[in-house]
């Protein structure tokens, strides 16, 4: 009897140690696939930086790896079976981008434990304006005749006609507005409106003047509508 349970208890550690290793593997795969898709981004342009910062709050340069209320409460909507299919995550950027890198969902419980690992390895291995960057090379932006917009340069060069570093400041308060509502893109009065908080925000959190404000608040829009 003694020999079985020597024998299950061999079993079990090494089963641990395949899950382990699976696991490291697993997390290993996605940080790289992250540093070639920052090694590609860049710098992103400090105009759309400014104005993603002012739309999402200071969190978003925060470095803690883990909403930890934010994890259980997507995980019981995931074990419940009455509640509604929902996928969401912790709200922390090293999170956002493992959402973005992660394959979707066929298991979602499995998913969040795996985006909150990923998103835990990323808060160690890139600094905030690396995974910003990553953020703002990835993040869906809308359609444009029929195809799929990604990423501050697609949009910049789609809906502008222009690279991202040279947008005004209306133009990045635009960007960073589609990045919470890409649909807006179809809608010229509420892209607009859209704008003009991003704006009103980044004059609030001091990060333009009241002149400036002033000035890109009475600019046009002029945006390429979406299809």
């Amino acid at each position: 009897m003694r020999r079985v349970l020597q024998i299950g208890a061999y079993a079990v550690l090494a089963l641990a140690i395949l899950v382990a290793a699976g696991v490291w593997l697993f997390v290993r795969d996605e940080v790289a696939a992250v540093r070639a898709i920052s090694t590609e981004a860049g710098t992103p342009p400090p105009k759309v930086s400014a104005a993603v910062v002012a739309v999402e709050g200071p969190w978003i340069l925060d470095q803690t790896p883990l909403d930890v209320r934010g994890s259980l409460r997507a995980s019981m909507r995931a074990l419940n079976p009455l509640g509604p299919r929902v996928v969401s995550c912790a709200p922390t950027m090293a999170n956002r981008i493992a959402r973005l890198v992660c394959p979707r969902p066929t298991r979602p419980l499995r998913w969040h434990v795996e985006t909150a690992m990923v998103g835990h390895a990323l808060s160690r291995f890139f600094t905030p304006e690396e995974l910003l960057a990553v953020y703002l090379h990835r993040s869906y932006l809308g359609r444009v005749d029929g195809q799929r917009v990604t990423g501050v340069e697609e949009a910049s060069m789609a809906y502008f006609g222009k690279p991202a570093e040279t947008l005004s400041l209306e133009e990045a308060a635009t960007i960073a507005a589609l990045m919470r509502s890409p649909s807006v893109s179809r809608l010229p009065e509420r892209a607009l409106e859209r704008r003009n908080l991003v704006l009103k925000l980044m004059l609030e959190q001091r990060l333009i003047t009241g002149a400036d404000y002033q000035r890109a608040v009475a600019a046009p829009l002029r945006l390429v509508q979406s299809t």
